[in-house]
């Protein structure tokens, strides 16, 4: 099995009753920060737990997460990390505790609630932290250097070493796959021609869906490419260096293309045939159409790779395309104004006016589907 880990204690029998447990835990990274969470007397250990019956994985993974951290989990961005077997004699009782943990990465929206602690974990000052990976193994490396830890200690002292030396293996692939953009001119060049292709590829769907199906979805694409002060202020936030490389590992959208649609399945679509083309790598999702975020923001959003072929090298570049709407276009227009003036401290009646018509923005986009639905069948009838 690929990506998987093993802990047998070998403190048990096979004449053992065997105590079988499935668990869901999220690796999340905020910010270049590890989110986990932490006991009083510094045990660290990922967000997550055991499966209820009746759940599927994704479903355990979302409740869990959400119950210990108040983070809700983009499903779009669930990825399989590695699967941890336990396998060692239950404290409890006299039975074999045979535990499955899948641990996956992923990504969680913008909005944050309470956690909902047991009581147990009350007792224990459970409570969320964000921390670089180093320090949460650190922390985890003197609890099990200490004489009562518990095996759980170990599975996720364990866990944080595969999480630290993944995360060091992507940054070295991206790095490679990037093959040193080492300039401003060339970070520029690649860029630049990133918008192109991408631009180009859509403009093509819309042509080829004008001529077979005598339609076009596309209203209009705007691109930009981020200025170097934004990239320099988005470096800061993550507390990274200003360099060429932390620019290309780091900034996601310093290449942007922003998709304008009819209707929401339009999105969709335009979404689904982007992906399927063979040499577009999809790299995260999120879709804030099905999830909006509390300020009332709805968009889907891709991150993807495409190779740019240079004369002595193929560079495969980041581009950030977003789509939406010319309703969710107009919101999000205006409440980009809105928080520029107010500085992002925007009052609160004025943010529940802008929710309001977010809402409202909704309820036209389905109504205009409805009825575009309406006179399509209509067409059809006709003919």
């Amino acid at each position: 099995m690929e990506n998987y880990l093993l802990l047998d204690s070998g403190n048990y029998t096979d004449d053992m009753p065997v105590i079988e447990r499935k668990s869901m835990r999220g690796v999340i990274f905020i910010n270049g920060k590890l989110l986990v969470v932490e006991t009083g007397n510094g045990e660290i250990k990922l967000p997550g737990g055991g499966m209820e019956e009746g759940e599927s994985e994704m479903e355990t993974l979302i409740r869990e997460v959400l119950e210990e951290t108040g983070r809700r989990v983009i499903p779009e961005s669930v990825k399989l990390f590695y699967t941890i077997e336990e396998k060692r004699q239950s404290f409890k009782e006299y039975a074999l505790w045979h535990q499955i943990s899948k641990i996956f990465y992923c990504d969680v929206d913008d909005s944050i609630s309470k956690p909902r602690y047991t009581p147990g974990e009350i007792r224990k000052d459970m409570h969320v932290a964000l921390m670089p990976v180093e320090e949460a193994i650190e922390k985890s490396r003197k609890i099990i250097s200490s004489k009562d830890y518990k095996p759980w200690n170990n599975r996720e002292y364990r866990t944080l070493l595969l999480i630290k030396e993944g995360k060091r293996e992507m940054a070295d692939e991206e790095t490679r796959a990037n093959n040193e953009v080492q300039t401003w001119n060339e970070v520029t060049l690649v860029y630049n021609s990133a918008l192109k292709e991408i631009n180009t590829r859509l403009e093509i769907l819309n042509d080829e869906l004008q001529s077979v199906h005598q339609y076009n979805p596309i209203e209009h694409i705007k691109s930009r490419l981020k200025t170097p002060e934004s990239i320099v202020k988005k470096l800061k936030k993550y507390g990274k260096e200003s360099t060429i490389e932390n620019m290309v590992l780091y900034v996601n959208d310093i290449a942007g293309i922003r998709v304008i649609c009819s209707f929401t399945n339009d999105i969709y679509k335009i979404a689904e045939m982007l992906a399927n083309q063979s040499d577009i790598k999809v790299i995260e999702v999120r879709d804030y159409i099905k999830n909006p975020k509390p300020s009332g923001y709805t968009s889907y959003h891709m991150l993807v790779t495409i190779p740019i072929f240079l004369s002595d090298k193929i560079v495969h570049t980041k581009v950030e395309i977003q789509i939406r709407t010319v309703a969710m276009d107009f919101w999000a227009s205006l409440e980009h104004k809105i928080n520029y003036k107010f500085e992002g401290n925007v009052p609160e009646d004025i943010r529940e006016e802008l929710v309001a018509c977010a809402q409202m923005v909704s309820r036209l986009d389905d109504r205009m589907l409805l009825l575009n639905q309406e006179v399509q069948s209509l067409i059809k009838s006709d003919n």
